[in-house]
């Protein structure tokens, strides 16, 4: 297998190929209707109210809910003109993604073999939607996959530089900065050091209590847009919905808690035994699945974040270890693509497909990562 083309130059080749056809193709579809599908008019007018002293949490629904700091890293895209801007923007986005997934094919792959295709392959089904319509989550993705292939390095730094950009894209990276710090505890001054100097950053360009106020506003438009019962989020909740299964508001409470406290205690154990790469890719699975299920605002392009660690768990069963098992992920990373294959799929799948890929893929890491047993002499997380 380690001489077919697929995983040798060729591949690689054929892989970076395939990601500038996308980029090329949206970057087409920006500049000619820059309003089709595109979130980035939601991120332009909260970065134009952040450099006019204005409030940019409208306490609304449709809004924007990141943290303040991401209207300053959006400031010059909005600041250039529209198609220049929201152009430039998916150039950034794809770009971290893309590299991210290029490195994690390089930690994960084994020998001559070069995984960077197949993942792209895989992964590239979830990353249409997000690569169109310009949501962050790409740029979160793409800053935990390159936070993981830094674990498998050992450069704490790098770890916590990568999850502080993914927790300005969306405050929801504080997930796998938790379950990091949590089994490496060592961890923690980076992540408190970089949160800090990451809270400071809009003083640079605004007067204390101007950001003092951003961030109350930011609290209270939290509250307005938390757990919602309507049916438009894929998560846990938006399986049950379309099964016919409503559970009520404090219900859904204390499912979300049980499973707030179960992941991390998941993590401890597997983080004992799993060697490295495994360590980082159930790390960035485990993640990913607790966000997609549990995070009761999962949009359907929310799952690019999942797409990595299916996809290079998938190669690596396939085509490192032989396993016939990854077809069956195989067929969850081709599923997470149906938003993108139209009629009859998508209306027949919307709000529970994505939601299932997710429990799918959760039982699948839980049954794999109990298999698997730390060997010695290997290290485990960032430690230097």
């Amino acid at each position: 297998m380690s001489g077919h083309w697929i995983v040798g130059l060729r591949g690689r080749k054929a892989a970076w190929a395939l990601w500038a056809l996308v980029l090329l193709a949206f970057t087409g579809v920006t500049i000619a209707r820059p309003e089709m599908r595109s979130v980035t008019s939601v991120y332009r007018e909260a970065s134009s109210a952040w450099l006019s002293g204005k409030d940019m949490y409208p306490q609304r629904d449709g809004a924007m809910n990141y943290l303040p700091q991401f209207a300053v890293l959006f400031s010059p895209f909005a600041s250039a003109p529209q198609r220049v801007g929201d152009t430039l923007w998916r150039f950034l986005q794809v770009g971290v993604y893309v590299s991210s997934i290029r490195r994690l094919a390089e930690a994960a792959q084994s020998g001559p073999r070069d995984l960077f295709f197949p993942i792209s392959i895989l992964a590239l089904p979830a990353a249409l939607g997000s690569a169109m319509n310009g949501q962050s989550n790409m740029l979160l993705a793409g800053a935990m996959t390159h936070a993981s292939v830094e674990v498998i390095r050992g450069r704490q730094w790098a770890v916590a530089a990568w999850l502080i950009l993914g927790l300005v894209a969306k405050p929801i990276a504080i997930v796998m900065i938790l379950l990091l710090a949590i089994s490496n505890p060592v961890m923690i001054p980076w992540f408190l050091g970089g949160m800090a100097l990451a809270a400071a950053a809009p003083l640079l360009v605004d007067s204390w209590p101007s950001v003092a106020g951003q961030y109350t506003s930011w609290y209270r438009q939290l509250t307005v847009v938390g757990v919602s019962q309507e049916h438009r989020f894929d998560d846990i909740s938006g399986l049950l919905r379309t099964l016919n299964v409503h559970l009520p508001i404090k219900v859904s409470y204390y499912v979300r808690l049980l499973a707030a406290g179960l992941t991390p205690a998941l993590w401890l154990v597997w983080a004992r035994r799993l060697r490295q790469p495994d360590y980082a890719i159930a790390l960035l699975g485990l993640s990913a699945a607790y966000l997609m299920l549990f995070n009761p605002r999962t949009e359907s392009n929310s799952y690019v974040i999942l797409s990595p660690a299916i996809a290079v768990m998938a190669a690596r069963l396939l085509l490192v270890e032989g396993r016939r098992v990854g077809w069956l992920l195989v067929g969850l990373a081709v599923a997470l693509g149906n938003a993108s294959y139209g009629d009859p799929i998508w209306p027949l799948t919307k709000l529970w497909l994505k939601p299932m890929v997710a429990l799918t893929f959760a039982g699948f890491l839980i049954y794999d990562c109990a298999c698997r047993r730390r060997e010695s002499g290997v290290a485990r997380p960032a430690s230097n």
